[in-house]
């Protein structure tokens, strides 16, 4: 197996957000065996990713399709909003439609999207360096959605441990979690895709 070292420095902004969602669920639920059983094989997979790609190549001999790899790389955080957060939220399937909609056109239309924004990436690569920018990812997309939502950033510190006075989140404004997962996950391709050169 190539350096730990080396993987974890080129893998670093998964995992970050991998401990986001962490922090997020231990806010939420307090389990500390699920954030260290569900957490540790993710990272396992993104750490292992090259090999477990290879893996099924070679075994299955099959050329997967753009649309299916980006779903598949997104499907963990899918999966887990889904069985963690769809008891509080009861918003699973708009979230899902919301981020999977986005990545799939991204996906096919990846190419035309880029070359449109061509003058955007410039600006964006000049003006963020990549650690500014990484924070921005992680923390504008949970504001955006937040406030979407909930039409007020008030109940925000709850995210961070703090008192609120709407401790369960909102039932049946599945168009808000849909527009607010929308806007997130723009802001999110926006902020992290890299055009191929």
């Amino acid at each position: 197996m190539p350096n730990l070292l080396s993987r974890l420095k080129r893998s670093w902004f998964p995992l970050l957000f991998l401990a986001l969602f962490a922090w997020l669920d231990w806010i939420m639920h307090r389990s500390l065996y699920f954030i260290l059983q569900a957490g540790g094989t993710v990272a396992a997979i993104v750490l292992l990713r090259p090999e477990i790609g290879q893996l099924v190549r070679g075994r299955f001999n099959v050329r997967v399709h753009p649309v299916v790899t980006t779903l598949l790389w997104a499907a963990p955080a899918l999966i887990y909003f889904y069985f963690r957060g769809q008891g509080t939220s009861s918003a699973g399937i708009p979230v899902i439609i919301a981020v999977c909609g986005t990545l799939i056109v991204t996906a096919l239309f990846g190419e035309r999207i880029d070359a449109a924004l061509a003058g955007y990436y410039r600006v964006r690569d000049r003006i963020l360096p990549p650690p500014v920018a990484a924070i921005l990812v992680l923390v504008v997309p949970i504001v955006i959605s937040f406030a979407v939502i909930h039409g007020s950033l008030s109940d925000l510190p709850a995210f961070v441990g703090g008192s609120t006075e709407s401790p369960l989140s909102p039932e049946g404004l599945g168009f808000r979690f849909f527009a607010g997962t929308l806007l997130a996950t723009v802001f999110t391709i926006l902020m992290t895709r890299r055009p191929a050169q």
